[in-house]
């Protein structure tokens, strides 16, 4: 693979990482959200 193709495919797995670990953060704020309703 060429340097540019590598360059493209690191800034996606990083912007793919920053998406997943921001979906991660969300959910546990809902979790938490409604742990607090439920007790």
């Amino acid at each position: 693979m060429d340097l540019k193709g590598m360059m493209l495919k690191s800034v996606a797995n990083q912007a793919l990482g920053k998406f997943v670990l921001s979906d991660v953060e969300c959910n546990r704020v809902h979790a938490a959200k409604l742990a607090e309703l439920h007790s």
